[in-house]
This record gives C-alpha cells, structure tokens and sequence, in this order.
C-alpha cells in the first residue's frame, strides 16, 4: 500500500513537473514573440500578448518588465510621450515590487537578481535618454551588481551578458580623467569586453539577442575597421523586421560611412515613402526630421544640391528637437556653400549655433564660418 502511494505521489510529481516545463516552454516562446513585435514596430501585438500572460498570472515578473520595454521603445520612437512615459514607470516598478519580493525569499535566487538587473538596467537607460546622468549613473550599477551576481549563480544566463556588454562597453568609453575615479565607485568599463559580452549575448541569448546585434551594429557604425561586419548584422536585422525605421536607417547610413551612396540612395527613398503610410501613423516627428535629414546628407555627397536642400528644409519644419536642428541648418549651410551662395549658408552656419550642439555641428560651423571670413566671400564682419 505504501509502495502504491508512492508511486501514485511520484507519477503526479512528475505531471506537475511535465506541465511546469510545458508552461515555461510556452510563456519563453510568448515573450521571444512579444520581442520580434516590439523589435518590427508591432507595438500594439506585443501589448496584447503581454497583457495575456499577465492575466495568466498577475504576479509574474516578466510581462512588466517586457512591457516596460516596449514602452521605451515607444517613448523613443513614436508620438504621446508623456502616455508612455507614465505607462513606462508603472510598468518597471511593477516589475521591481515582484523581483524585489522573489530576493527577499531567497538573496541568491538568480531570477530575482536577473530581473533585478533588467530592472535597473532598462531604468538607467530611459534616464539616459533623457539625460539625466547622476540617474542613469546610480540604476547602472545596481544593473551591474545584479547581473554580475546572477552571472555567478547562473553561468548559462546568456541574456545577462546584453546588460553587462551595455555596461562595460559604454562605462570605457567615457573621458579618460572621469574613467580615472570610477573605480572609486565600483564603476568600472572596459570596451573590448563589453563587446565580447555583448556578442556572447547576440550568439547565444534567449531575449536578448537581437537587442545585441542592434547595440554592435551602432558600436561599428564609429569603428571605420568594423563597419563591413556591422553591415552585415544591420542587413540580417533588416531582413528579420522590415518595418523597423531605426534598422532601415541604419541600413542606409552604412553605406554612406563605407562610400556606397549610390546603395544608401535605395533605403532611404524607401523609407521616405513608407514612413507615410497609416503603419507609421504615430512614428514622432524627429523620426521623420532624422529621415530626411539623413536622406539630405546622403545627396549632398552625390553633389545633388537642390534635392539635399528639400530634404534639411522638410527636417526643420518637422523636427522639435533642437539639436537636430543645428544639424540641419549646418548641413543646408553646406549644401548653398557648394552653390556658391556663401551669404546665405553664412546664415545657416549661425543659425546651427544658435541651437543645441549636436555631435560637433557647433565646432564645424564654426570652422566654415572661418573658412568664409578667411577667403572673403562674404560681406558680415
């Protein structure tokens, strides 16, 4: 009899186990398809779904905080920003409260740390773009503890490397004298291992993959050594989310950096043509603004003047964003110099200052307007 109870115990253990597994199989599939929603724009497809498996069970960790992301994604990309801003925050500290609640169990339970991590992680980044650095500086190392200690507990978590690869590789690069004190502050960075990781991530990641490649692809875009592979991760990630506008750009502007603008002129007359369709309805207007831009810069190399000038004139209409503004106005100053019209690109050159820096733009105008003050074609002191 007691051999019988047993067995029974051990055969309903084993079902239960069956269909824990099972479960687990199945939420891991949801969540990688909730990722390739989110990464090809479908952004409300991947709110569903997320959404479902909340309700299956209200206190798991992982629709939050997946939710969280796409969220980010849709504070970056598209329009109503304060929606998704709030949407964002109600999500990550959902996500906290219950990957908080699993470490007070157990300290050493490395799903808790892991989600912990991503927690902080994705945090640091939302303050990062927002530019809030002593914020992103504090939810960066609790990211980094968390998934150094999950790391060590769990070896074969693969999607911890996409978060410490982030970590590293940017923490390296920052000015050489603010690298110096870091280690004061367990804030260390190293660039070539962070890329190491962040390539262990994208082999071998159950989420995070993808997120790896895109993170390699706008590391070797600034890599002149690198740019070859980087093309080749931005046109597999291309081919895998067609609809996504930052891939595509992407796309478009590697071949310009490798000398290939008559290839960068087919992306981007495709995304100028597809961003107005109903699909890109909520896309923000600095996207447009950066698509024209870019599309400006790729037929200025092509000496195609009055195309170029469409172009920055369509991206200052558009864009709110200031820096991107200075980036304009310096490129239309450009594209008149080229004309010959030195009075006029001497007004956009000063119109760039006026504006917030955007990757040097102040320096070069400045270094155009001495040009044309040292060469005399132009009348202003």
């Amino acid at each position: 009899m007691k051999i019988k109870k047993a067995l029974l115990f051990a055969l309903v253990l084993s079902l239960n186990t069956f269909h824990l597994a099972k479960s687990q199989e199945n939420m891991d599939k949801a969540l990688c398809q909730a990722v390739d929603y989110a990464l090809n724009f479908e952004y409300a497809n991947a709110l569903v779904l997320l959404d479902s498996l909340r309700q299956e069970n209200s206190e798991d960790v992982r629709p939050y905080l997946f939710k969280a992301v796409v969220y980010i994604q849709l504070l970056v990309n598209c329009k109503d920003v304060e929606k998704n801003r709030v949407l964002f925050f109600q999500n990550i500290s959902k996500a906290e409260k219950i990957a908080k609640k699993l470490a007070k169990k157990n300290e050493d339970d490395w799903y808790a740390n892991f989600f912990l991590g991503g927690v902080y992680g994705w945090t640091a980044k939302y303050y990062l773009d927002a530019g809030d650095k002593w914020e992103t500086f504090i939810n960066a190392r609790k990211a980094k503890r968390h998934f150094e200690k999950t790391q060590k507990l769990n070896p074969d978590c693969f999607d911890v490397y996409y978060g410490l690869g982030v970590y590293h590789y940017y923490a390296g690069t920052l000015p050489k004298l603010l690298r110096f004190f870091l280690p004061l502050f367990n804030f260390e960075g190293d660039v070539k291992g962070g890329i190491r990781e962040l390539n262990l991530a994208k082999e071998r990641g159950k989420y995070s993959g993808d997120f790896a490649a895109y993170e390699l692809v706008l590391i070797y875009l600034n890599k002149k050594e690198k740019r070859e592979e980087g093309l080749q991760l931005i046109l597999k990630l291309c081919e895998k989310y067609p609809q996504n506008f930052n891939f595509q750009l992407l796309g478009a502007q590697y071949y310009h950096y490798l000398g290939e603008d008559s290839l960068a002129h087919l992306p981007i007359e495709r995304l100028k043509s597809k961003i107005q369709d109903e699909f890109y309805a909520e896309l923000s207007d600095n996207k447009r603004a950066e698509c024209h831009l870019w599309s400006g810069l790729i037929s200025l190399s092509s000496s195609q003047n009055e195309k170029a000038q469409n172009d920055f004139e369509t991206a200052l209409n558009k864009c709110n964003s200031d820096a991107l503004k200075s980036q304009a106005h310096y490129l239309f100053g450009l594209s008149l110099n080229e004309q010959e019209r030195y009075e006029e690109a001497y007004q956009h050159y000063l119109k760039s200052l006026e504006h917030e820096d955007y990757f040097g733009s102040h320096h070069k105008a400045k270094e155009e307007i001495k040009k044309l003050k040292k060469e005399k074609l132009i009348t202003k002191n």
